[in-house]
């Protein structure tokens, strides 16, 4: 098990600022039955700001923490939307698991023989930057 801290991944809610994620990937059977996983995203928000959405693909969500309580979350196709208390400052806990995505043409998660790979694009996947098929993110290249 293994446990990533991704850089420049960004919200794309400007009353959200995501300040750090810690990923913990169990990938010891990705060949077979892919990875389970935890997202972990500290979330800094204006009072007012009553839910988040990441990009997420391909992934069965598990459950879902907010400050350790359980929170309520809807899916729909890669788009994970997650209520948020009111509070201005919030840790999300994400659990999911699955097989991470490859792209239809070339790039995203790539399985082949006994090797696994991620290329970390998806040419003809919008947009192409691919961390949806790892983690829930706020992915788009635009932001800032």
């Amino acid at each position: 098990m293994a446990v990533f801290t991704p850089i420049a991944v960004f919200s794309n809610n400007p009353d959200i600022d995501a300040i750090e994620y810690r990923l913990t990937i169990d990938a010891r059977a990705v060949l077979n039955s892919g990875i389970s996983a935890k997202a972990q995203v500290y979330l800094r928000k204006a009072d007012s700001t009553q839910s988040v959405t990441f990009d997420l693909l391909g992934f069965t969500i598990d459950s879902i923490r907010i400050n350790n309580d359980s929170a309520s979350f809807s899916r729909l196709e890669e788009k994970l939307t997650i209520n948020l208390p009111s509070t201005d400052s919030v840790v999300v806990d994400i659990y999911y698991h699955g097989i991470p995505q490859k792209d239809e043409t070339w790039g995203g998660f790539i399985i082949n023989g006994q090797y696994a790979f991620n290329m970390g694009v998806g040419f003809t996947s919008e947009p192409h930057n691919f961390g949806r098929a790892w983690f829930p993110c706020f992915d788009n290249f635009t932001d800032s």
